[in-house]
């Protein structure tokens, strides 16, 4: 492993701003519902979706534990529409993300750790790599734009220039 390292930090909404939306409760307004027995927190994110017959969809994904370190071999970002991934067990993962734009800047590469209870989700065009989970698998619920085939850009990285995720001293043994 020879390319850049992507440090992790821990994710909260000012950081991940420039990527996308932290989809989470903690320090959110809330609307009391069902007579007071729970709360409703409203537009945490907004569904982007742009094409002509295209619709935001809601799909599983079960992603298994992946051991790190890792290299970053390829980025993906979504021209057409946002993508969200949102958590249903309480299970932290990593998230790796660049800037969005129709070119990858690699200098702005940064990684982010959930807490177990937060989701993301990514603006269009937000180049990002794979969810990591290296705490266990972990099941998403996915909201984003019907046929992810046409809205699915991939940069690939040569050997040589794969960022390595740096997550010392933020995954136990």
């Amino acid at each position: 492993m020879s390319g850049p390292f992507v440090t992790i930090e821990q994710l909260t909404a000012q950081a991940f701003s420039p990527f996308g939306d932290v989809v989470e409760m903690e320090g959110r307004d809330y609307s009391p519902i069902n007579q007071g027995r729970a709360e409703r927190y409203d537009a945490l994110a907004m569904v982007d979706c742009e094409g002509s017959g295209q619709h935001p969809q809601i799909s599983l994904i079960h992603s298994r534990q992946y051991d790190l370190p890792q290299t970053v071999t390829f980025l993906e970002r979504h021209p057409f529409g946002s993508q969200a991934f949102l958590p249903i067990s309480v299970t932290p993962f990593l998230v790796v993300v660049a800037n969005p734009g129709n070119e990858l800047d690699e200098t702005s590469l940064r990684g982010f750790l959930t807490n177990g209870m937060q989701g993301i989700n990514y603006h269009r065009n937000t180049w990002h790599h794979v969810i990591l989970t290296p705490y266990g698998d972990v099941t998403f619920i996915v909201v984003d734009r019907s046929d992810p085939g046409s809205n699915c850009v991939e940069h690939h990285y040569a050997a040589e220039d794969q960022p390595i995720i740096d997550a010392s001293g933020i995954i136990d043994d």
